[in-house]
This record gives structure tokens, sequence and C-alpha cells, in this order.
């Protein structure tokens, strides 16, 4: 099988985040390709009892894409996705 990357083809979008005093989390997401973002994801993550707990926290989809940490939460998984249908998942603990 031969596999070759094609200059300017579909890329996954890359994503990084930070957070504020206030708890709210920025997500600064960029695409590489022409297909621009759709939206992100948030979910978080806490470990009650030895269980992991997940929960789904919001949706943004308007740049700066902004959500705020959820109290309690250990760490929080983003997903980026842009309009061709291709995500990338990113976890982050502060």
């Amino acid at each position: 099988m031969n596999v070759s990357t094609v200059p300017g083809a579909n890329r996954p979008p890359a994503i990084s985040a930070s957070k504020g005093a206030n708890g709210t989390v920025t997500v600064t997401a960029t695409d590489t390709d022409a297909a621009p973002l759709a939206r992100i994801d948030l979910y978080s993550f806490t470990v009650v009892l030895g269980e992991l707990w997940v929960d789904f926290v919001g949706s943004s989809t308007t740049s700066p894409y902004t959500l705020t940490w959820p109290a309690g939460a250990e760490s929080i998984w983003i997903i980026a996705r842009d309009t061709a249908g291709l995500a990338v998942a990113s976890s982050f603990t502060w």
C-alpha cells in the first residue's frame, strides 16, 4: 500500500487551550486547509470513588471559542471539528 500526502489536502484542525482566572477556557483552533472550523466541543473528566466520569459541557461555534471550566473537573477533553468532517481531540489538565 502506498500512502502519499497531497499539498492542500484535507487535514484535521490543531488546538490549544488556556484557562483564565475566572474559570473560562479559551480554545485556539486553527485549520491548515481550506475547510473552516465548524465547532469546538468540551467534555470534563472527574474521578469519583475510583470511577471516571465524563460529562458534556458544551459547544462553541464562533471564534474565540470560549467555554466555562466545570467546577470540580480535574481535566477536560476538547474536540475540534471542521466543515469537511475531520476532528481532533486533545486533553488538558491544569
